[in-house]
């Protein structure tokens, strides 16, 4: 979970940059990771069920700039 200012680079520190493999985020490395671990392991019987689920929530105060408090 990511939660921090605007503009702090939480998206960009969860799912990184699609220009460049190399500035790819933690969930595109951990899915290349949990795949490689896979691989690696193909003399076992795996079954791997897998589910995704992604919220975004936002806070706007839309009243001028009212402090709260």
């Amino acid at each position: 979970m990511c939660y921090g200012q605007t503009g702090a680079g939480k998206t960009f520190t969860m799912t990184g940059s699609t220009e460049s493999y190399q500035n790819r985020g933690i969930i595109p490395r951990a899915i290349s990771q949990l795949f490689k671990e896979l691989e690696e392991r193909s003399d076992c019987a795996t079954v791997v069920r897998y589910d995704t689920f992604h919220l975004v929530m936002y806070y706007s105060h839309s009243q001028g700039s009212q402090s709260c408090g």
